[in-house]
């Protein structure tokens, strides 16, 4: 993993040194990222510990260039808490939510599983264009100067306070680069499955990460590339197994049956399957295309179940799912939740609340010199305890105990917050 990322520097550092970019349009975008990164370094490095690499890339979108930064964080700052340096690349790609993933290993859970993190650095809603790129350094900035720390001192508040919250998601029907998912194959499963319906076979790809169940379509002309169709908490999923033999087909399969656990009855998914073997796709129903199938079964049952048992979710005095209003306090949430949803939002919203009036307590009670020095923290979650406060207080306004509950809570800590002002 270590030499991947020095090679991908190495790139970056060569395509930097390029300055001979009148050429075409593609130098000049190449000229306009390295102009981006002069600027940042000029403007805004000099005062933060880290560097900064980027580059045009060739793939990912047919709609335009797509631009990427790589920035790497040094240990035990004022911006990382953590005692190893940390690792994020940033991708504009058009038309789309800027994607802001992790390259290198620091916490477990690994962070390195492919989930766009953009809406736990950027406090804005933001989709890329290619007229947009004079935006970018100023998202740059932003994410610099304020996403890092508020990201990272998120995480470390989360280890002292014994909360585990999801951080980052993936998005339905997007299309992802299998390659990204593969670099972190020591954590990473990857299954590649003929899933059989209908008598009708399609090609398909099982991914386990340490927390959720993936599966997806890929794509015609490129493999690598695949369309995300189904997500789900590994947590959440209670998993049976059925081998059985295929009459139509004339072949095993696997009858993998996932019930979500705390929703409705009917929410129960299968998905029969059988495994593709790529080192000897001639084989047929043999001896040992049968051992392959039942290896292979047995590995993804194993895999599933140590993935499960990985992370005791009990030891935590608080588990939170939704973690984008910790991040972003303004702005509106699409309403055509279900009713399922819309409670699990409010029950997130309640935990969320707990957390920062607890994080928040926490510096208030620091003696005045280290009040000032984490006075950002306590902004920080003075705007997540204003904005989570107010959307309770208007769930609850039919209930009156619940109501007076959270307007008193906000009040007494907006009060509190005043006298340090």
């Amino acid at each position: 993993m270590e030499d991947n990322i020095n090679d991908d520097k190495a790139k970056l550092n060569n395509s930097n040194k390029d300055k001979n970019n009148n050429i075409n349009p593609t130098n000049n975008i190449n000229r306009e990222i390295q102009d981006i990164i002069e600027n940042i370094n000029k403007n805004v490095i000099k005062d933060y510990q880290l560097e900064i690499f980027g580059k045009r890339l060739y793939y990912l979108s047919t709609e335009g260039e797509v631009l990427y930064f790589l920035l790497e964080i040094n240990p035990d700052t004022d911006i990382n808490p953590f005692d190893e340096s940390i690792l994020i690349d940033l991708q504009f790609i058009p038309n789309k939510k800027p994607l802001l993933k992790f390259k290198k290993n620091f916490l477990e859970p690994s962070f390195c599983d492919n989930r766009n993190f953009f809406d736990c650095f950027f406090t804005r809603d933001f989709i890329y264009k290619n007229n947009d790129i004079n935006k970018v350094e100023k998202i740059l900035e932003e994410i610099i100067k304020v996403g890092i720390k508020n990201f990272l001192f998120c995480l470390k508040e989360n280890i002292q306070f014994n909360t585990f919250i999801f951080y980052g998601d993936y998005e339905l029907n997007e299309i992802y680069n299998i390659n990204d998912f593969l670099e972190n194959s020591n954590t990473i499963k990857f299954y590649r499955v003929n899933h059989v319906y209908n008598s009708e076979i399609e090609e398909k790809y099982i991914i386990l990460t340490d927390l959720y169940f993936l599966i997806f379509i890929p794509q015609e002309n490129n493999k690598s590339f695949a369309k995300l169709i189904f997500k789900e908490l590994l947590r959440d999923i209670n998993f049976i197994h059925k081998k059985i033999f295929n009459k139509k087909i004339k072949r095993n399969t696997l009858k993998l049956i996932l019930q979500e656990l705390n929703t409705p009855v009917d929410s129960t998914y299968e998905i029969e399957l059988f495994f593709i073997n790529r080192i000897c796709p001639e084989l047929t129903e043999t001896q040992n295309e049968d051992n392959f199938f039942v290896e292979n079964c047995k590995k993804l049952k194993d895999d599933i179940e140590k993935k499960q048992q990985k992370i005791s979710f009990n030891k935590y005095s608080s588990v939170i799912v939704n973690s984008k209003r910790l991040f972003k306090a303004k702005g509106n949430e699409k309403n055509d939740l279900s009713e399922i949803e819309f409670k699990n939002r409010i029950i997130d919203y309640e935990k969320l609340f707990q957390f920062s009036e607890k994080v928040y307590n926490y510096y208030n009670e620091l003696n005045e010199k280290d009040k000032k020095k984490y006075k950002d923290r306590m902004d920080f979650y003075i705007i997540a305890i204003n904005f989570l406060g107010a959307e309770l207080m208007t769930f609850f306004d039919k209930e009156k105990a619940n109501f007076n509950f959270y307007y008193d809570k906000v009040k007494s800590i907006l009060n509190e917050n005043e006298k340090n002002q």
